[in-house]
C-alpha cells in the first residue's frame, strides 16, 4: 500500500481522539484492533472495486449529445437461505423484496390500474403485494433504524441479545415477524438468538449473533489518513476522506445497514424510471445437477415470482411490441 510500516502499526493498535483541543492517543484492546483490521481490510476491496466500475464506466460512457438511449443490465443474487442466516442474509433478501415490489409496480399494479383507467373492460387479476414486507425492513420504524440505533449507541450499550429485544417489542403486534418471546410456543426458534421473517419467497430464520458488529464502520480516521498519504496515488486518490487533519471532529458514519438502505433506494429510483426487461432465472433443483427436475421447489419459485399473474396480465393486454425488423429500421435512420 505504499505506506510506512511504524504507520500502519499504530494505526491497527491505538487510535487518535481529538477532545477539547487535545489530540490524545487510545490504545486498542486486542478485539477491537481485529474488528478493525477487518474493517481495514473490506473497506480497501469495496474502494478498489468502486474505483475499478467507475474507471470501467468513464471509458465506455456514450457521449450523451450522441444519444439519449441507455441499455442498463443488472445482475442481481437471488434469494438467500443458508444453514444459518445472518446480516448478510438480510441485506441480500431484503434487496429482493424490493425489486420484487418493483416488479409488482411496474408490471402487476400499473399494468391493470392503465387498463382500468382507459374503460378497457377488464378482470382484476390477483397477486402479491409485499410492501408491508418492505417496510418492516426499511419503514421509518424497521428493522434497519433500529439497527442504526444500536450499532451508533443510540440504544445505549446495545448488544445483539438487546437488539433482539428492541426487534420482539417493536414488532409485537407485526405477522411477518416472530420470535421465540413473542411466540413462545414457536420450539423451532431459539430464545434469545434467533427471529423469523416471513418474506415473499418464504420463511427465513436469522441469527442475530454478530448484527451490531457487522454492521459498525470500524475503519477509523486513522486509517484513511494514513493511506491519503499513501506514496502510491491510486490509493491516495481512494482516501479522500483522509485529508482531514486530526483535530477535525468527524460525524459518525452510517451503520452499513444505513448504507445499504441508501443505495438500494438510488437504484430502485433509476430503475423505475427506465422501461425494465426480467429475465427470470428458475433453479430447477438444489444439488446443482443438470439431470434433475424438482417440480415442488420449480413450482414455489414461480409462485412467489408472481410468474403466472404476469403472464396472465400480458396475455389478457393488448399487443404493443414492436417487431425485431421495425425496431431495427427505426434505428438505423436515427
Amino acid at each position: 500500500m505504499s505506506t510506512d510500516v511504524d504507520s500502519v502499526i499504530n494505526a491497527l493498535t491505538t487510535r487518535t481522539v481529538s477532545a477539547g483541543g487535545e489530540v490524545i492517543s487510545a490504545n486498542h484492546t486486542a478485539e477491537i484492533a481485529e474488528y478493525s483490521r477487518d474493517a481495514l481490510a473490506k473497506a480497501i476491496y469495496d474502494r478498489l472495486f468502486d474505483s475499478i466500475v467507475k474507471r470501467i464506466n468513464s471509458q465506455i460512457q456514450v457521449d450523451k449529445r450522441h444519444t439519449d438511449c441507455v441499455i442498463g443490465v443488472l445482475d442481481i443474487y437471488g434469494f438467500e437461505v443458508l444453514g444459518v442466516n445472518s446480516f448478510e442474509q438480510l441485506c441480500i433478501n431484503y434487496a429482493n423484496e424490493m425489486l420484487q415490489q418493483l416488479f409488482i409496480r411496474l408490471v402487476l399494479k400499473q399494468q391493470q390500474e392503465e387498463y382500468i383507467r382507459e374503460e378497457i373492460e377488464w378482470v382484476e387479476i390477483k397477486y402479491h403485494n409485499n410492501e408491508p414486507i418492505c417496510q418492516l425492513v426499511e419503514g421509518r420504524s424497521g428493522m434497519l433504524t433500529l439497527l442504526e440505533d444500536a450499532a451508533g449507541g443510540g440504544l445505549g450499550k446495545a448488544t445483539d441479545e438487546t437488539l433482539l429485544e428492541a426487534l420482539d417489542k417493536r414488532f409485537n403486534q407485526n405477522n411477518l415477524y416472530s420470535s421465540r418471546r413473542k411466540d413462545p410456543q414457536d420450539k423451532t426458534l431459539e430464545h434469545g438468538h434467533q427471529f423469523r421473517i416471513c418474506h415473499y419467497a418464504g420463511d427465513v430464520t436469522y441469527s442475530i449473533n454478530g448484527f451490531i458488529d457487522k454492521s459498525k464502520d470500524l475503519v477509523f480516521q486513522d486509517f484513511k489518513r494514513l493511506l491519503f498519504n499513501s506514496k502510491n496515488e491510486v490509493v491516495s486518490k481512494m482516501w479522500k476522506d483522509g485529508s482531514q487533519s486530526v483535530n477535525v471532529v468527524t460525524k459518525r458514519p452510517p451503520a452499513a445497514g444505513t448504507l445499504f438502505k441508501q443505495s438500494m433506494q438510488e437504484l430502485i429510483k433509476n430503475l423505475a424510471s427506465k422501461d425494465p426487461y426480467y429475465v427470470r432465472c428458475v433453479k430447477p433443483n438444489e444439488v446443482k445437477s443438470s439431470q434433475r427436475f424438482d417440480f415442488e421447489r420449480v413450482k414455489h419459485q414461480v409462485d412467489y415470482l408472481g410468474l403466472v399473474e404476469n403472464i396472465r396480465v400480458r396475455k389478457a393486454g393488448f399487443a404493443i411490441r414492436q417487431p425485431y425488423e421495425r425496431f431495427l429500421a427505426v434505428r438505423l435512420n436515427q
